[in-house]
């Protein structure tokens, strides 16, 4: 039982480290970056992926999950529908209904405040 818990505990330390790793990858906005572009990279770096993948098509859940706490966050700047959806390279009334989805999951930044 020793050998298992030792053996899951270098598993978990790994996939830390490699997390750590991402984090450090991707890279930070760029200088001059409005807030909205800002929050798209911060965002990005909170979920351990690129900004491609953030505003890509992809359908994968903790994709879908990053660019939903993005779009809740965009709200609660200020930021009109159809602008996040120009960032997100989405219709607005996808956007409308990720928003209103919010309620039903949360958000990483959300449970944490």
């Amino acid at each position: 039982m020793c050998n298992r818990k030792a053996a899951h505990d270098a598993i978990r330390a790994e996939l830390w480290s490699l997390l750590q790793l991402t984090r450090e990858v991707v890279p930070p906005a760029p200088v001059g970056a409005s807030p909205l572009e800002q929050l798209l990279f911060d965002t990005a770096r909170e979920h351990f992926m690129a900004v491609a993948q953030l505003v890509g098509d992809c359908r994968l859940p903790c994709q879908v999950d990053a660019r939903r706490c993005f779009a809740v966050k965009a709200r609660e700047m200020g930021y009109s529908y159809p602008v996040i959806g120009r960032m997100l390279h989405k219709h607005h009334s996808s956007v409308i209904h990720m928003v209103r989805k919010q309620n039903g999951s949360g958000c990483h930044a959300e449970a944490a405040g």
